[in-house]
């Protein structure tokens, strides 16, 4: 008689370089997020402007212009969402023992918040080519191309001209070094060029560009047209203004920056925990998954930032944890009430099969066959063998359906 124990098998962690490599060779993922790249540059220039605005891979190797970061995190954002990733199955987080719940959370915003973070991929880098600042490196060969500027010339108004001709001087040099090099990827491409040229690029100040008029009004647009509420338009307006003080501030776990940033979404009239854990989700996709990094030994993400993140939230709330751990507790308890009725297995079902009544000896059976379903124990062998077939078969669909 059957009598295998069984326990489900916990799902085999895999690196974050080795997931977001799969999210980038998804030509599903890459179709859906260049749909929306190719809707909106066509739509206004100010969005082709962004997508080829030069970015160098000293923090963003994915690619030489703003138009693959942003692509990238679509395509992450998009595989979350389709479930063909789960944070809990990177290894990174898998080994932060005790944050399950707070990892969970996250994958759980962005799922429902896939909107509000479209619109965070759009517009969060609107700012960057009116804020584009190249620094050559002394002596490099891109110095003696005259791309060693003042950092006046990020923000300057008069010197608007001046940025708007080192970019169209950059795209034409990277222009003919890509041609030499058809064979090559994108991102490969742009680190040879780096190490040839030397040419770091920055964009102070690009969050709050935002404020601009016209930036403003291209946001209200999008968000419009993705029919964000003014409330969740308000949120990630806020995200975006505040990003980059956060990816600096979470280099490290910082209980003060996570007062702050608690501090202002009160003092605007959010929801602090709601703003924090949007906050979290966009710099996760943003300066995380889409931020690549080249070491000596290859491509690299840093997932450092969630984890300071995590670790000053539960500073600053460890009551937060009880909440979650309660929570996590219920969505178990719920799911398994779930698939023991669809698999038959519930106390209805069960006294129908036996022909019992309610009873404290039904209930210890009851008990011993949930047991036995979740591999915890040998099925109880003290029924008819076709009784004992059908518990068989209930309990190997309960199995099915985990």
């Amino acid at each position: 008689m059957w009598r295998i124990n069984h326990a489900p098998k916990r799902p085999t962690t895999e690196y974050l370089d080795v997931v977001l490599t799969r999210v980038e060779e998804d030509d599903d993922l890459r179709f859906r997020a260049d749909a929306i790249l190719a809707a909106a540059e066509k739509d206004t220039s100010l969005f082709a402007e962004l997508f080829h605005c030069p970015q160098d891979p000293v923090r963003h190797g994915e690619g030489p212009f703003v138009g693959h970061h942003i692509r990238l995190i679509l395509m992450t954002l998009y595989a979350i969402v389709d479930g063909k990733v789960h944070l809990m199955d990177i290894e990174e987080f898998r080994r932060l023992k005790g944050f399950e719940g707070e990892i969970e959370e996250l994958e759980e915003t962005i799922k429902e918040k896939v909107a509000s973070l479209e619109v965070y991929a759009l517009c969060h880098d609107l700012g960057k080519p009116s804020t584009i600042w190249f620094e050559a490196k002394p002596g490099s060969e891109g110095a003696s191309l005259g791309f060693a500027v003042p950092i006046s010339h990020a923000w300057a108004d008069e010197r608007e001209v001046k940025r708007q001709e080192l970019i169209v001087r950059y795209r034409e040099l990277f222009s003919v070094f890509a041609k030499e090099r058809a064979e090559m990827s994108a991102s490969d491409v742009q680190a040879e060029f780096f190490a040839q040229f030397q040419i770091l690029i920055h964009y102070p100040g690009h969050a709050h560009s935002l404020a601009e008029p016209r930036l403003r009004a291209l946001f209200a647009q999008v968000a419009e047209a993705r029919r964000l509420t003014p409330n969740d338009a308000e949120d990630i307006s806020h995200v975006i203004f505040q990003h980059m003080d956060a990816i600096v501030a979470f280099q490290r776990a910082n209980l003060r920056a996570y007062n702050h940033f608690a501090h202002y979404a009160r003092h605007y009239g959010r929801d602090a925990d709601d703003f924090l854990d949007l906050l979290l989700a966009a710099i996760f996709l943003d300066a995380v998954c889409a931020s690549r990094r080249r070491g000596v030994h290859g491509v690299w993400y840093d997932a450092t930032l969630v984890v300071h993140f995590l670790a000053a939230e539960r500073e600053y709330a460890p009551w937060k944890r009880e909440q979650r751990l309660k929570a996590r507790e219920d969505a178990r308890r719920k799911e398994e009430n779930r698939r023991l009725r669809e698999a038959k297995l519930d106390g209805d079902s069960l006294l129908t099969l036996f022909q019992m009544q309610t009873s404290p000896q039904f209930g210890s059976i009851l008990a011993a066959v949930h047991k036995a379903a979740r591999g915890e124990c040998p099925l109880p062998t003290s029924f008819p063998a076709d009784i004992l077939q059908e518990l068989e078969n209930r309990v190997m669909e309960y199995r099915s359906l985990i």
